[in-house]
Order: structure tokens, then sequence, then C-alpha cells
């Protein structure tokens, strides 16, 4: 855990005043002794690569390492030449960890201009234990008590100092510092797989010593002076809180802009909801209080990310393509648009309100290429009937695959009525409130000012998003990564 520790008992916040939360210093890029031969530099940075010497990390696995020029316009490290990792306590007489012990023996190799993208310094090498022994993927905690490590890169196994690079850089999940105040908050990321809004057993954990990177999150009081605030990863803990007071978790928009929020809650009071709230740079925040009787809090932010499902347009349908998948699937589409109408059948509304009946391929292709917003009714319609295709109809893939979209997947749909603890839904239940609105009577011409047409714009936003293979949620975490 991150131990975030006051120089005088409780604060107030972080990095605020006299009292504020204080982090530690900076360390020097490399250290005193004799001047290296070898050119270029060695630095450690974040996972996003967005630091050069950032030197303050909150646990081992967010610690990456770039080399290159020292300067802008000087030269680079040997170029096309592979280098061995080390990391060492501070003075480097301690081996915590190598890569010289492991089957990659060589995880770094500069480019013809003698630079290195950043590095996983912690995947990188292997674990030395006290006695010398190999102990797998890794480096050991640092014997120096304020939590500093030397991490050094040579193209020499043996890393003689007049061949090697360094940097030295501190951990705070291995500090000493005790959490001395009365109350703590700890903010968690989960990736939200069934977009259900509540951590499940199974789903992932976005926090840093989990997947090496974390999302990056801050805290402060809930009645801010002004003064900056300290950014940390998911995972960290936040100690020497004041109790019975209220503070802000707020987690950061990512650069990718296909993540999207399901959840924010108090672990110790999971159905005490709050409304999700944006406010760039920030994705949500969620306020926690620190009352006597619960000093101990952990928020939990949950999102998922949104892409493809197999979704296919109503242009694809309405072209030579839609009509050989329609062909070659031997679906008539009469049992798919059933005539006449039926709750739980999908209306063919035209822009008049009236109904397509028993089309055939020619005159169910037309429909869709003349639907209109005017009438929101007919638009909502065009995209259904879109989306029943994408469902029942198979079409080969880029696989080679025939492939249909799963009913059961779940889909970004915001702006509906009661659409559930989040703004997400199944495929198969757009589908049906989407029926259910179409088959109500007297909603198949909804024009401007229609007190139905929010609602059937939200359904028909939502349909129009899936099928053109965009807000799917998808099974597994997504790349992210954060501005500097």
């Amino acid at each position: 855990m991150l131990h975030l520790a006051s120089r005088k008992g409780l604060v107030h916040g972080l990095l605020w005043g006299a009292s504020a939360l204080v982090i530690c210093p900076a360390f020097a890029q490399t250290s005193p002794g004799t001047p290296s031969p070898l050119p270029g530099a060695a630095f450690t940075t974040d996972p996003y690569c967005n630091q050069v010497n950032g030197n303050i990390y909150p646990t081992k696995e967010v610690v990456y390492i770039g080399g290159g020029p020292s300067r802008l316009n000087a030269a680079g490290l040997k170029p096309l030449t592979s280098y061995y990792l080390r990391v060492t306590d501070p003075r480097g007489e301690v081996v915590l960890g190598t890569s010289a012990v492991m089957q990659l023996l060589t995880p770094i190799k500069t480019d013809a201009t003698g630079k290195f993208s950043c590095i996983s310094i912690f995947s990188n090498v292997g674990q030395i234990t006290s006695t010398g022994a190999f102990n797998g993927v890794g480096y050991a905690t640092t014997p120096n008590n304020g939590g500093e490590y030397k991490v050094w890169i040579s193209p020499d196994p043996n890393f003689p100092p007049e061949n090697s690079k360094t940097d030295n850089f501190k951990v705070l999940a291995d500090s000493s510092v005790p959490p001395n105040g009365t109350a703590s908050i700890t903010i968690n990321k989960f990736y939200d797989a069934n977009a259900n809004g509540v951590y499940d057993p199974g789903e992932d954990i976005l926090n840093s010593a989990v997947d090496g990177k974390g999302w990056k999150v801050d805290l402060l009081l809930a009645n801010p002076d002004g003064s900056p605030v300290t950014p940390a990863f998911t995972g960290v803990t936040y100690y020497n809180l004041l109790p019975n007071t209220a503070y802000v978790a707020r987690e950061f928009q990512p650069i990718e802009t296909n993540w999207k929020t399901t959840a924010a809650y108090d672990e110790q009071f999971p159905n005490a909801r709050q409304p999700f709230s944006t406010t760039p740079p920030y994705m949500n925040q969620f306020t926690v209080n620190t009352t006597g009787d619960s000093l101990t809090r952990t928020v939990w932010f949950g999102n998922v990310c949104t892409g493809p499902g197999n979704g296919y347009t109503l242009g694809f349908w309405s072209n030579k393509n839609g009509s050989n998948a329609i062909k070659a699937s031997n679906i008539i589409l009469g049992n798919i648009f059933l005539t006449p109408p039926a709750v739980g059948s999908t209306p063919l509304v035209n822009a008049d309100g009236t109904l397509l009946l028993n089309p055939s391929i020619t005159q169910f292709q037309s429909f869709l290429l003349a639907g209109k917003a005017t009438n929101m009714a007919n638009m909502l319609s065009v995209q259904l009937a879109t989306m029943v295709l994408n469902v029942n109809v198979p079409v080969k893939g880029s696989n080679g695959l025939l492939q249909t979209v799963n009913g059961s997947a779940m889909v970004f749909a915001p702006g509906m009525t009661n659409p559930g603890r989040t703004d997400f839904i199944s495929i198969n239940e757009l589908i049906s409130r989407a029926q259910v609105e179409l088959n109500t009577p007297k909603h198949n011409v909804t024009l401007s000012a229609n007190p139905n047409r929010p609602y059937q714009e939200a359904l028909k936003n939502a349909l129009d998003w899936a099928n053109n293979n965009l807000t799917f949620v998808q099974s597994k975490p997504c790349s992210y990564s954060f501005a500097p």
C-alpha cells in the first residue's frame, strides 16, 4: 500500500500549507563518482512514458526505464546494442534483481540513434534473495529505510561502473513510514465486464500492483482551498486523514475516448450511490466520509471500454453484400418482421406512420435507405430492423467465419427510462424496448415536440451506435494512458 504521511500528524489534504502532506525530495539521476565513459543516459519513467526522471513511484510495478541522449542533441547510448538491467540498493552494494539471471538475458536493445522506449523494470529482471538465489520475476525490497533503489543498465552483465548508466528512484509502497493517522482511504479500480456497476469476483483489477500500470486518481477535501493535490495510481491508500471529514476521490479521464463509467461506491456502504460526475480532466468522482465508526474506507471505481461486436450498418444491409447475406441464410424477411405486427414483433414504420408489410428484399432495402428522423418512429424502426438482421443473419467476418451479434452482449445506452444501475443494457433488452415502444398505439408518428420523441431518440441512438460497431462492452480491458 502507498503510505502518504504528513510531518505533523493529521493533514487537511494533500500538499496544502504548512501542515501539508510531504511526499519526498527528488533524487539525482546518477550517483557521484568517476564520470562514466558510456555515452547517453538512463532514466526512470512511468508506465505511460510521460516522465523523465520521475524519481518517486507508488509501487515497484509502475517504475519503467528509458534511455538515450542525456540532453537535447546530445549523444545517445551505443546504437543497436543490447543492455543488461539491474536493480540495487541506492549505494549499489546489494543486488535486488537483474536480467543476467533470466533466460531473457538482454531485454533492452537500443535503436540506430542509441535510444530505447520505456520498459518495465519489474517484468524484465529476476529477483535475487539475500543468499544470492534467483527468486522469480521482479526485484526484492531495498534495505534502504527510505524505500530508495538504483537501476543500472550496461552492455556488460557484470555492470562495471565505468560502463554503466544508473538512476535512483524511490518506491513509496516499500517505505518504512508507518500510517500514524486516524483515518485512511484506499482507491481501487475494476473492469466492470458485465456492466452491472458492482465488482464481481473474477473481474479484472486495474491497480498498479496488479496490472503494472494502475489508473490515475487523486484525493482532496470536499471543500478544497485551491491548493494542488497529489495524483497517484489506483491501489493507493491515503493515510493520516481527518476523522469525520468528507474527501473526494477522483479518477482521471484517459487519453483513449472509448472508456465509460459504470460505478463509484464506498465498499463499506455499497448501496449508497452518488450520481456520476464528469468534469474534465476527471472521468468520475465520489465523496466519502471518514466517519467515526468507519475510519478505514475503500472507494471502488468501475469502468468499461467499448468497441466492436459484429455490428453492420443499415448501409451494409441495403447493398448487395447485405442482400447476399440474407439470401445465403435462407431466412424469409416475413419470418423476422412478422405480418401483421404483434407484441414482440419488429414493425417496419414508414415515414408517414404506416407499416411496411411482408416486404421483399428490394422493398426492405428501400425502406432502410429512406429512413428519416423527421418522424423519429421511422428512424427508430430502421435502426431496430438493422439490429434484428445483425442478430439473426450470419455474415462472414474478417476471420472468415460466419458471425452474428450476440443478443446477450452489453452496449452503451444512455438517456433511457430506467436503464438500470448503469447506462448499459443487453442487445436483447434494447431490441425488446424498441419493439414495445413502436408497437404502442399512437407512437408511430413522433414529430418535433412529441413527448415520446426523446425516449425514441435514445433508443435509436443506442441501436445506431451498436449497428456502427462502436459501443459493445469489450470482454477485457482495452489500453489506457494519461496525459502528463
